[in-house]
C-alpha cells in the first residue's frame, strides 16, 4: 500500500515531464501546476525554476 505522503528522503521536485499527447490537449501546464501544488502541500521544497516548461 502506497502512502499519499511524500517521503522525506525525496524533499525536492527537480523536474516534471508531461506526455506529448497530454500537451497536445492543452492541459500540460495545469498538470504541472497541480503536481507542484500537491508536492508543496506534502512538504516538498519546490523551486519553479527547475520545472520543465511544457510549451
Amino acid at each position: 500500500m502506497r502512502s499519499s505522503r511524500i517521503s522525506s528522503a525525496m524533499p525536492f521536485v527537480l523536474g516534471i515531464t508531461v506526455h506529448p499527447e497530454i500537451r497536445r490537449q492543452g492541459i500540460g501546464r495545469q498538470l504541472v501546476g497541480h503536481a507542484v501544488s500537491v508536492a508543496a502541500k506534502g512538504g516538498a521544497s519546490v523551486c519553479p525554476s527547475t520545472l520543465i516548461r511544457t510549451r
